[in-house]
């Protein structure tokens, strides 16, 4: 393991609180700060995988809103009082010049009974495997000595 305020190669890091960050280091650097004792280890390290997705508007969220709408028989004033929202936004969103967030999108799902929530981009995030990208705390700060 490397020292993350010197970047030198240290078999026997030291785990220390400098400002507030806690830190592992070498002996040397270990003056620095004030040693921390460590913690004990609960749970097994284990990797974990996550399955992570991403919410998105379907993309022909306008026509889906105005023909649930119209097929509800509502005028855009009608559905803007259901959903507790300004008229004019259910005009832009109607005419496709502004994606509904999120969260309008779940209260125009639920008033209208359609779908505008799409799951995409699933990725997996690892965790448990330390990441030595060879950058460190010392590659930004210089270290004055007495």
């Amino acid at each position: 393991m490397n020292c993350e305020i010197c970047d030198k190669r240290t078999t026997n890091p030291v785990k220390i609180r400098l400002e507030g960050a806690v830190m592992n280091v070498c002996e040397s650097c270990a003056k620095l700060g004030e040693r921390v004792s460590p913690m004990p280890v609960f749970s097994s390290r284990r990797e974990k995988e996550f399955e992570m997705s991403k919410e998105e508007i379907v993309e022909d969220y306008s026509s889906l809103v105005k023909s649930a709408r119209e097929k509800k028989g509502w005028t855009q004033e009608q559905l803007a009082r259901e959903i507790l929202e300004k008229e004019f936004i259910i005009q832009r969103i109607e005419q496709g010049r502004m994606p509904p967030t999120i969260v309008l999108a779940k209260k125009l799902q639920r008033a209208l009974g359609i779908h505008l929530i799409t799951m995409v981009a699933q990725e997996k995030v690892e965790l448990g495997k330390s990441q030595d990208s060879g950058f460190t705390l010392g590659d930004l700060i210089k270290v004055k000595k007495k």
